[in-house]
């Protein structure tokens, strides 16, 4: 019996072979008990000497380092066993056995008994039954547990520095069991997520020829979600670590197999398809990867606006936890927006669902960034290059700070005609902002200016389209068709013809409402469209604007009317834009929209559940 304990308690990897024995002679291995529901009893030799049953526990664990060692003793007999058959044939293990493999996959979990396996061999064990076993269950556990047993420091550092054992674990790639692809990625994103001992992981990556067809083979072929977010987390985390890889990666090939698997997947897998968001967004900053993204334009403008509407599902959309996604999602339609001819921008300019979303998400983030505003001033964070940006438009909502009634203050959240007061910080009695900010807090504020200036961008590209560019595009169609009437009036008439083009031409360039980047002759050349013959036709595709300026003035919220203004007014050329909005507004009379927008920029940030009315007594100028 003492030699049993002293066996037991043996610190040198190179006694596991007679610990080993001394189990197998000591126990009958028939006689082991095994409860699906506990862990197996120690020997009840040692049952009654609590120093012995102590020395059979791993570390301070409850954990049994008899029936650890029994399982890697029977797990080694059926690998014997299967080479015995000589086939090359899948072979299942038994369900007792296969049991008892999962409980030390559990156990592997815990950090003592990921040390102690490492301690006596299991690394070399595990490795050899993986290269050997024909069972995929056998190699999915085996897995399993390395990638346990990875998330040690020590144990990953001993994984990176064998370069053997990496090419093992990239080749188990090409496999086609799903539950082992799932144990393997996981391995390799474990070894990655390790700073220390990535280096070597990401080097052979590199090297390897056939990672990326094994990569695409699985998004293009697989239906196990789980398998498919692990693949996705794996590349989203080399692209982080490697930019030349969105170089590299960034194929219509790769692209494409993506997009299949974000099919398989659906839009209500949202972490999932978060992470597919920041693949794309990460290729996006490559002139490879936007190529690539472009190649599939339309499918992936409809995976990204389906993510957005499952977002913004509800009239109140919540940030939390989507800044990143949000800001992933937005950066990479705008980059397919501006892409586009405009010509083609009819399916997501003629209505108002684009804009409806845009405004939605501006909602919530813009009084969060005014929240943190004031406190940002006083340190040095680094989002200081975003927040920079803002004029002083978005400044009024500190300057009225100390205001009541209907006026909307800095530190005032008011969605849906409510008010919800939020404390920015304690003030002395002068006035002076005395607040900071946790590192938490600091974080948040990166991630939101970050969001922000992607959401402003692409506002400002969409209302450039839609109040600019397809005005411009009017104007330019009836010139052209005007031109064309001209060609064929009788000479006679030419003269007249031309002089009240040229009038009328003068009159909006004196008229237009953002110089010479656009102008609005929609009324001025009614007449010359109306003697234009039927057989010359106007350019059909050219974007409509009315059904946005309509649900603008009509169902948009004076609070989210308020957000867009101040952000279109932030830029040199979102103050165009405002100006043009505001012309428009006036020109096709939504009197709604034309006296919030001029509240706007006379300086009156004004929130009330009922703008339909004029109410001068309750508005304070700034």
């Amino acid at each position: 019996m003492k030699t049993v304990s002293s066996k037991i308690n043996c610190e040198s990897p190179l006694q596991f072979a007679s610990l080993i024995g001394i189990f197998i002679k000591t126990f009958d291995m028939d006689s082991i008990e095994s409860s699906p529901d506990r862990n197996p009893s120690p020997p009840p030799e040692l049952a009654n000497q609590a120093e012995l049953l102590h020395a059979e526990c791993i570390g301070d664990t409850a954990f049994s380092k008899h029936w650890l060692f029994t399982t890697l003793i029977k797990l080694i007999e059926e690998v014997k066993n299967e080479d015995a058959t000589d086939t090359d044939l899948v072979v299942d293990i038994d369900d007792e056995l296969q049991n008892e493999l999962c409980k030390l996959w559990d156990m592997s979990m815990n950090s003592e008994v990921a040390r102690f396996l490492d301690e006596y061999k299991a690394l070399e064990i595990l490795t050899g039954i993986i290269q050997k076993s024909k069972a995929p269950r056998v190699i999915e556990i085996c897995i399993g547990v390395l990638g346990n047993m990875a998330c040690e420091q020590e144990v990953c550092s001993k994984m990176a520095g064998d370069h053997k054992f990496i090419e093992l674990v990239l080749s188990m790639m090409e496999t086609r069991d799903a539950p082992t692809l799932v144990a393997n990625t996981r391995l390799i994103s474990t070894s990655l997520s390790n700073t220390g001992s990535r280096g070597p992981w990401i080097r052979a990556i590199q090297r390897s020829e056939e990672i990326l067809d094994h990569l695409k083979f699985i998004f293009s072929s697989s239906t196990n979600c789980d398998l498919l977010q692990n693949t996705a987390e794996l590349v989203d985390t080399l692209l982080d670590l490697e930019t030349d890889l969105c170089v590299s990666w960034a194929t219509v090939d790769f692209v494409e197999s993506l997009l299949e698997a974000t099919e398989q997947i659906g839009s209500s897998q949202g972490e999932a398809m978060e992470l597919y968001l920041h693949i794309f967004q990460s290729f996006s900053t490559t002139e490879s990867g936007v190529e690539a993204l472009v190649a599939h334009i339309d499918a992936l403008e409809l995976k990204i606006l389906a993510y957005l509407n499952e977002v913004c599902e509800y009239e109140i959309v919540g940030v939390d936890g989507k800044v990143q996604p949000l800001a992933s999602a937005l950066s990479v339609l705008n980059i397919l927006f501006m892409t586009r001819p405009l010509g083609q921008m009819a399916n997501l300019c003629n209505d108002e669902k684009l804009m409806r979303i845009l405004l939605k998400i501006l909602e919530p983030v813009y009084p969060m960034l005014q929240k943190y505003k004031e406190a940002q001033t006083n340190m040095q964070a680094p989002s200081d290059k975003h927040v920079a940006s803002f004029d002083q438009s978005a400044a009024t909502y500190v300057a009225l700070n100390q205001s009541q009634g209907d006026i909307v203050s800095h530190d005032k959240t008011v969605t849906n005609g409510t008010k919800d007061s939020e404390d920015g910080g304690q003030s002395d009695r002068n006035g002076t902002q005395e607040s900071s900010l946790s590192e938490e807090e600091k974080e948040e504020l990166y991630q939101l200016t970050v969001l922000y200036d992607v959401l402003s961008a692409i506002i400002v590209d969409y209302c450039n389209i839609v109040f600019t560019k397809s005005v411009q595009a009017k104007a330019l169609s009836k010139a052209a068709v005007s031109e064309t009437h001209l060609e064929r009036t009788p000479e006679s008439n030419l003269t007249s013809k031309k002089g009240d083009v040229d009038s009328d031409s003068n009159q909006n360039k004196n008229n237009s409402s953002i110089g010479n980047d656009s102008g609005d002759t929609t009324n001025s050349n009614d007449s010359i469209h109306d003697s234009v013959p039927i057989s010359t036709p106007v350019d059909t595709s050219v974007i409509d604007c009315g059904a946005i300026l309509s649900y603008l003035d009509e169902s948009c919220g004076r609070w989210r009317l308020n957000n867009l203004g101040l952000t279109l007014k932030a830029s040199e050329s979102g103050r165009k834009i405002f100006k043009q909005l505001s012309d428009l507004a006036s020109e096709h009379r939504f009197e709604r929209l034309g006296r919030i927008l001029k509240d706007i920029n006379e300086g009156r940030i004004i929130n009330r559940a009922d703008s339909s009315r004029d109410q001068p007594d309750k508005l304070l100028h700034v």
